[in-house]
């Protein structure tokens, strides 16, 4: 995933990726939703650029 290279799903969706694997980021968040939805928000600004 991306957070366990030092990387964003930002980082990833400028890099020209298609899909963003996330999965611990949430999981192993103390807040599940609000991390999804965070790392959710991130993408759709990252995706307008």
């Amino acid at each position: 995933g991306a957070g366990a290279q030092g990387g964003s799903p930002a980082e990833a969706i400028a890099a020209g990726a298609d899909y963003v694997i996330v999965g611990r980021a949430i999981t192993e968040s103390p807040e599940p939703a609000k991390a999804a939805r965070g790392i959710a928000d991130e993408i759709r600004v990252a995706a307008k650029r």
